[in-house]
């Protein structure tokens, strides 16, 4: 009889690891927040700081390895971009990568990028030698092969103070990404500009941790709630967006 209750601990000790590493997969992120832009091509920016901050902060409770830079230059960035991407080809093909950018974006010819600090925008060629493109960044991360990959970008702030070059325009541009795994949101619609809300953080990054914490929600139903809150938050002025090719359900704090 003992020994059949051994058997019968033991079994459920090792149901017990195996849900256990089952939700607990390699999770690795890539936080950046830029926003000392004065003396460059475009004004300094309140928020990005702090919502790096905050949403570093988020994503360790959520159980990630967090990366944090601060005011990241093109080369800064470049490096921190494939620092991250090695991270993830060592966390395995179960990992899930998350990149997180508040800061200055901009669309050109149908292409999103993000800006970094020092940037100069003068002609529209300063585009592609200036500026870190969304679509090398899912690159990177699509090259380690992991299972899930998340950007998150409140990047289609506005600069009045500035004229951009022709061709390009305010705000980002629809993600056309056909890889499997992949969930990209956007503080703002597609072509729009985000608000910098009245407080140290955005409203978007506000409404995204408090989403991210709460237990038992898919991905879906997490940024749901984010486009109802950041709706609500700024008199019906931003409707965040985002897109999926998810094979399944994710889940930042899982059931239970």
């Amino acid at each position: 009889m003992q020994i059949k209750h051994r058997l019968a601990a033991f079994a459920l000790a090792l149901v017990c690891f195996a849900g256990a590493h089952a939700e607990a997969e390699p999770r690795v992120a890539l936080v950046i927040g830029n926003a000392n832009y004065g003396g460059n091509s475009l004004q300094p920016l309140k928020n990005p700081i702090s919502d790096a901050k905050l949403m570093a902060a988020t994503l360790r409770k959520a159980g990630f390895k967090v990366i944090v830079m601060e005011d990241g230059g093109l080369r800064e960035m470049r490096i921190a971009i494939g620092d991250f991407s090695a991270a993830l080809v060592e966390a395995g093909h179960a990992a899930t990568g998350l990149f997180f950018f508040a800061g200055y974006g901009v669309q050109s010819n149908g292409q999103s990028y993000l800006v970094p600090v020092g940037t100069k925008l003068r002609r529209t060629l300063d585009i592609n030698a200036e500026t870190i493109a969304i679509d090398s960044v899912l690159k990177q991360m699509d090259f380690a092969g992991n299972a899930v990959n998340i950007a998150i970008i409140d990047a289609g702030r506005s600069s009045p103070t500035v004229m951009l070059p022709r061709n390009v325009g305010r705000g980002l541009a629809e993600i056309q990404n056909t890889k499997p795994g992949v969930f990209v949101s956007y503080s703002t619609a597609p072509g729009t500009t985000a608000l910098d809300g009245k407080g140290a953080n955005s409203p978007y990054a506000m409404a995204l941790a408090s989403a991210i914490l709460t237990p038992g929600e898919d991905i879906n139903v997490v940024f749901q709630a984010v486009r109802r809150d950041v709706f609500l938050k700024t008199e019906q002025q931003q409707v965040t967006w985002d897109a999926s090719t998810l094979m399944g359900p994710f889940y930042f704090l899982p059931p239970g």
